[in-house]
């Protein structure tokens, strides 16, 4: 998932810098990229929400763990803990990336949003 919204960040980039360098956009076109660049987001905000939730459970894990391992002071808790905290840090590795991809893309709509209504100031700045 991380390769495909990277790669999907990219392509739409690459896509709004060709739109503001063309002179003759059509509503239609404008019209359509916002559809499927919607569809696009709301994909990534869902895989987004499903992650907050499995790091957010592995986050609680791993302080139930620690809490039972300094009160039990037994080798398992010690070892789950650690097993736990294995896991974490690429879930939360993750769920960083998928959060800052979604609001660069939010970014992309806001300029494809100025792009539709003729925001002659924006084909002058560079993206």
């Amino acid at each position: 998932m991380e390769q495909r919204i990277l790669q999907y960040r990219k392509f739409m980039e690459e896509e709004l810098l060709r739109l503001s360098k063309k002179q003759d956009i059509t509503e239609e076109e404008i019209s359509r990229i916002k559809k499927e660049h919607l569809a696009q987001i709301s994909f990534f905000q869902h895989e987004r929400l499903v992650h907050l939730i499995v790091t957010v459970t592995f986050a609680l894990l791993e302080m139930l763990a620690i809490l039972l391992s300094a009160v039990s002071g037994e080798l398992f808790p010690i070892l789950l803990s650690g097993a736990l905290l294995i896991l974490l840090i690429p879930y939360v590795r993750h769920y960083y990336i998928l959060e800052n991809e979604v609001q660069k893309m939010y970014g992309q709509y806001d300029t494809l949003c100025s792009l539709s209504v003729g925001d002659a100031a924006f084909r002058q700045r560079k993206l």
